[in-house]
């Protein structure tokens, strides 16, 4: 647990949408939504429940219910894991010494009961992931002749049109594969960011990736100069190469420019005691049901 965490007393997660895509022997194939939910409830509710299941990797896993549409994962391999994970309402607080160590054994995924899409919570490597969640799919509603779900990552289309629409912005990050000019490169009659790193290529002479953030000090005493930065940021000849490109308006709207995975950044609660796995599960839950409306449109977008 770092120094900032502590002061801040919350420990920060993320938390990562994915679309539930019914993949057969032909290719994928369409599929009525599924009642992901309740599917998890009556299998955990069950006379003899199965508790148990496996990826498509051959990845041994065990879970239970969390919340009303969740479920913790943790890989079959130890103790400490089946612990966590057995008893739905016997979850006891984690130290705080031992939050991280918690998140990297387990993970939460959140079903949608009208939506084949889940979210997983984004922990640090080796916690169960997205190949995780597709295998719990499976073991709730699975497919016959030889099909199956499989997780694809929801993602959204950048945000031109708002930042075409914005008059000023703040700040902006980059992350950008530049080379040399060739005999065809036209450089702008005004000066922009895009020629400036084409420049920086030229006089190393070989191709470079850079990164630069440009941030106006006194946004709100400077209008002017955010009005100057966008127009300095000139897209057409930046988007070919770039990996990455944040902008924060003059209304503090951050505006991702390139397509992106849909991630929600949110906090869990830290005391002196540590962390409530309940609270966890309960913040999770408010964020994936706050999503609700975005995730069914993506959805329907990818299925179309």
């Amino acid at each position: 647990m770092s120094e900032d965490e502590r002061a801040s007393k919350e420990k920060w997660v993320k938390a990562q949408f994915f679309h539930l895509a019914a993949h057969s022997p032909k290719g994928l194939m369409r599929r009525h939504p599924v009642a992901w939910a309740d599917k998890l409830r009556s299998v955990v509710n069950a006379a003899e429940p199965v508790l148990n299941f496996e990826d498509r990797n051959q990845v041994k896993y065990t879970f239970n219910l969390r919340g009303t549409s969740s479920a913790i994962i943790a890989k079959s391999m130890g103790d400490a894991q089946v612990r966590q994970v057995s008893g739905a309402d016997e979850i006891l607080p984690v130290r705080l010494e031992d939050v991280d160590t918690y998140l990297a054994m387990v993970n939460h995924v959140y079903f949608y009961n009208d939506i084949n899409a889940f979210a997983i919570m984004s922990g640090p490597p080796g916690t169960p992931r997205s190949n995780a969640g597709a295998g719990l799919a499976n073991l709730l509603y699975p497919l016959s002749d030889g099909a199956y779900w499989m997780a694809q990552a929801i993602t959204s289309p950048g945000q031109i049109e708002e930042f075409e629409k914005a008059p000023r912005i703040q700040s902006v990050q980059i992350r950008v594969d530049v080379a040399p000019p060739d005999l065809m490169y036209e450089r702008s009659d005004a000066e922009n960011i895009g020629d400036a790193m084409v420049q920086v290529a030229n006089c190393v002479g070989a191709n470079i990736t850079m990164e630069m953030q440009v941030k106006i000090k006194k946004p709100k005493q400077n209008g002017n100069a955010t009005s100057l930065l966008k127009n300095f940021l000139n897209l057409r000849k930046l988007l070919p190469g770039a990996k990455k490109m944040q902008v924060v308006t003059a209304d503090s709207e951050t505006l991702d420019l390139l397509e992106h995975k849909l991630i929600e950044r949110f906090g869990i609660p830290l005391s002196e005691d540590g962390a409530d796995p309940k609270v966890l599960v309960s913040a999770f839950e408010n964020v994936c049901a706050g999503w609700h409306d975005r995730i069914r449109e993506a959805v329907k977008v990818a299925e179309t």
